[in-house]
């Protein structure tokens, strides 16, 4: 960092600055600045990569939510039994999440689905990156340390077997 400047107090410089410096402090200056609005876009205006192919267990949701909704579905539900009706009322919390058709798609799809909602923790890491969000947001979204997210995306995405 340059000394005497600081971005938490409006970028004034101290009078420590060597004299004679200005221009070129002033020019470095502009340089952290541009790049440090470039670091902090927000995640909307940054292109978005492909999603991930779903896993095995995630993949019935996908199929009948579609992507970004099975996100918020295992975000929500994920780790516990969900009952699906096949004849849903208003007030479940299900249906207020993705909707009366789409919950009667999923009750069509019971065959595919376990018995408890999985965490696919792997594959949601990867999909909020995809989206753009920030290691340590993702983090904080799944209750996870950023070393073990960091670690998740920089591991190949592909499925190793013990028989191998």
């Amino acid at each position: 960092m340059l000394r005497g400047h600081s971005c938490l107090t409006g970028c004034e410089t101290s009078p420590l600055q060597p004299k004679g410096s200005g221009a070129f402090l002033g020019a470095l200056r502009g340089l952290f600045h541009e790049a440090r609005r470039d670091m902090t876009e927000s995640p909307d205006n940054l292109p978005s990569a492909p999603y991930p192919k779903p896993t095995a267990q995630v993949e019935p949701y996908v199929d009948v939510l579609g992507t970004d909704l099975a996100i918020e579905f295992l975000l929500t539900f994920g780790g516990a039994p969900v009952y699906i009706p096949d004849n849903p009322g208003d007030k479940s919390e299900l249906v207020a999440l993705i909707g009366i058709e789409k919950t009667r798609a999923l009750a069509a799809e019971k065959h595919r689905l376990q018995a408890r909602v999985p965490l696919a923790k792997h594959w949601l890491i990867r999909c909020l990156r995809a989206r753009g969000e920030p290691v340590l947001q993702i983090a904080r979204t799944l209750r996870m340390s950023d070393v073990s997210v960091r670690r998740v995306l920089n591991q190949p995405n592909r499925r190793v077997t013990t028989w191998d």
